[in-house]
């Protein structure tokens, strides 16, 4: 059985669907393994359905540690100073050196001091164009608010964290599809009341959003008049849903979570 680690479905659905965001919070162990593989999955000359191949001139490079346009920053004395902040944002304003994207991976983000903390946002709210910002940390409670709003959140856990049951997930789908296809007919409190169907089922909410995101994605690439939302509104539900997985994955309030996206979805649907 391959024990290689894998991109997280998250992140590859998002390089698929053309939705990667600028800026990734990676949380827990296997942070910087999932850091390298989304770099790896940037530069690749194979990547099949958004995953690198591994093997290309650029997987090797990056596994190596000498790709030009990866910067890898990590603390120095336990600290990520100002002037290494001040040193990344000075490299993302200058063109890349192989003419693509420039990844910048942050280790041990939570050893940001505020001064550099106070740096960093201003390039994640003003992000030059083509450049990447991986936060690697092992606990979002120690990063400012500030910083964790401008990020998608991805919770990596361990380098297995992410086989998803194939077989589970389409168990999930007729559901999901007859939910979407049902949504304009739907009410405020009777969408409420399907979020909380949920309530004790974190696995089955989980690959429930996981069965709406396949179904959107799926429509989103292959767009038509039947299409449950037209494309940009589908793109943007896509985002929410990848959002929503990530923040599930954590210990946010499920139920709360749950909530917005399904009154989210009901008021794209009307």
């Amino acid at each position: 059985m391959d024990k290689a680690p894998k991109l997280h479905p998250l992140l590859t659905a998002a390089l698929k669907n053309g939705s990667l965001s600028h800026a990734y919070l990676l949380l827990g162990g296997g942070a910087l393994v999932q850091a390298e593989l989304l770099a790896q999955a940037l530069f690749c000359l194979e990547d099949i359905d958004g995953r690198p191949c591994g093997e290309c001139n650029p997987c090797l490079r990056i596994r190596h540690g000498n790709h030009p346009d990866l910067i890898w920053l990590r603390p120095l004395d336990n600290y990520l100073r100002l002037e290494q902040i001040s040193k990344m944002q000075s490299q993302a304003n200058l063109a890349s050196f192989e003419g693509g994207a420039q990844v910048f991976v942050i280790e041990k983000a939570e050893a940001m001091r505020d001064v550099a903390a106070n740096s960093l946002l201003k390039i994640l709210e003003e992000p030059p164009l083509g450049s990447y910002f991986f936060l690697c940390a092992m606990n979002e409670q120690k990063l400012p608010g500030t910083i964790i709003s401008r990020c998608q959140l991805i919770n990596c856990g361990g380098e297995d964290a992410f086989s998803i049951d194939e077989a589970l997930l389409d168990s999930f789908l007729p559901q999901a599809e007859d939910f979407l296809r049902n949504l304009p007919a739907k009410s405020c409190s009777q969408i409420l009341m399907a979020a909380k169907s949920w309530d004790k089922n974190k696995e089955g909410a989980l690959y429930f959003l996981l069965a709406l995101l396949r179904i959107l994605h799926r429509q989103l690439k292959e767009p038509n008049p039947h299409n449950f939302f037209p494309g940009e509104k589908n793109l943007n539900l896509c985002l929410l849903l990848e959002k929503a997985l990530s923040y599930l994955q954590s210990n946010i309030n499920q139920n709360l979570l749950l909530d917005v996206v399904f009154l989210r979805l009901l008021g794209a649907a009307k």
